[in-house]
């Protein structure tokens, strides 16, 4: 399958693929020509080797206030004309659904989520570059929150059809990527704030100084819990003024029939906001933190190895984590002032829904297994889990293709890989 995978971030709107020099000069570029016209100048596997840092450089010839239109019009007109949102369609379960509780604090409740649904075309089914087989990094704002207020202590993520039965990839569906923002008063993004175009941000409608990256998943759908023990006392508080932004990437394996799926989030959370309780902060931490968490391999085997550093600017104490990898992922490490906190382990099908379907695309050198959990980090166990002030955080993405076999697109060539973590830490009140 050909990606552009424009985000992520599990992870982001991976815009990677549009980020090769430009063939207009910038200032050609900041008259009247827009985003989509500059990129499509570009042949298709010209656009797959771009590299976040030049997209940035094409964006600061447009105006701020035009960033996200020009970067929204791309993905809408360009990347998704015959993907996106529908119409619920006959027989559909219900979108909100009450769950017994799995959250071990008194009073929790679980809710599931059902967003979309989303159109996902088939292979067959081409966008204006040739690309098909998927929705790709379709943003959605204002999307339903779990509550108007209340504390979110546990989150996971699922992709399904209309009547409410799992859509795995051995049904020919991938959950690729989705990511949650939250938008409101005196919400900062962490590991962004600072920089003056933060990519994920930018294609979500958004900025880095007014909402934060709070959660994302990928085809593992790593559970995450702040309420390992009923008196932690630590969740992520949504506020009334709080507005939820999602950004869907999915994949359809069909080579002929274009398929409906809902994204489901699953929220543990606790009616109301406890005033004693302290706050879960997202900390977003990836390969190439603020653009397109994506990075393209050297070659289809051997060993490859990405590394991004950043340096922390709160104190607190991590009470969760989850990791994100493609596949031919070995692992991912992070580690703080030299010292590994954690090393997450990448698991391949271990369960039948992630092996590829029979009708899948046959690719010589591609993956069949896939990516099925990321083993997780228990916070009692970690060397510390305190973060600080001034503290050198390292994350690094293990590749080994040997191992391993990675995802190649319909030509044979290396699809992109990701390589991100998103620790939940602890902020005293």
């Amino acid at each position: 399958m050909m990606r552009f995978t424009i985000v992520t971030s599990l992870g982001l709107f991976a815009l990677q693929v549009l980020a090769a020099p430009a063939p207009q000069a910038p200032a050609q570029t900041s008259k009247k020509a827009s985003l989509a016209e500059v990129l499509m100048g570009e042949r298709v596997d010209a656009l797959m080797e771009r590299t976040g840092e030049k997209l940035v450089e094409i964006l600061r010839t447009y105006p701020a206030s035009e960033r996200s239109q020009q970067m929204s019009d791309f993905a809408a007109k360009i990347l998704n004309p015959k993907a996106g949102k529908v119409a619920d369609p006959p027989g559909a379960v219900s979108r909100r659904q009450v769950l017994p509780s799995r959250s071990k604090v008194p009073g929790a409740q679980t809710i599931k989520i059902r967003y979309g649904p989303y159109n996902v075309p088939s292979m067959s089914n081409k966008n204006v570059v040739g690309q098909g087989g998927g929705i790709f990094n379709y943003p959605e704002s204002n999307v339903e929150k779990p509550c108007e207020a209340c504390t979110i202590v546990g989150l996971q993520a699922g992709l399904e059809f209309p009547d409410g039965t799992e859509a795995p990839i051995s049904k020919g569906m991938w959950l690729h990527h989705i990511v949650l923002f939250n938008e409101g008063p005196g919400r900062q993004d962490v590991t962004c704030k600072d920089r003056d175009l933060s990519l994920p941000h930018v294609a979500a409608n958004l900025l880095a100084t007014n909402s934060e990256r709070i959660w994302a998943s990928g085809n593992e759908r790593t559970v995450i819990h702040f309420d390992k023990f009923a008196n932690d006392k630590v969740g992520y508080k949504v506020k009334k003024e709080d507005k939820f932004t999602y950004n869907v990437d999915l994949m359809n394996d069909s080579m002929d029939k274009d398929v409906v799926v809902y994204v489901t989030t699953t929220y543990d959370i606790i009616p109301e906001s406890p005033k004693n309780w302290d706050e879960a902060v997202p900390v977003w931490l990836d390969i190439t933190n603020c653009l397109t968490s994506e990075f393209a391999p050297t070659a289809q085997n051997g060993t490859f190895t990405r590394t991004a550093t950043w340096t922390s600017n709160l104190d607190g104490e991590i009470m969760d984590l989850m990791s994100h990898l493609h596949d031919g992922g070995v692992s991912l490490v992070l580690k703080a002032d030299g010292q590994t906190i954690c090393d997450s382990s990448a698991n391949y099908g271990e369960t039948p829904e992630y092996i590829n379907a029979p009708t899948a695309m046959k690719i010589p050198g591609s993956a069949e297994k896939h990516i099925s959990s990321q083993t997780t980090c228990d916070p009692a166990k970690m060397k510390t889990r305190q973060m600080k002030k001034g503290q050198k955080w390292e994350i690094t993405a293990n590749y080994d293709f040997d191992k391993f076999k990675p995802m190649l697109d319909q030509g044979g060539e290396m699809e992109p890989v990701m390589g991100l973590s998103l620790m939940y830490v602890r902020v005293k009140k």
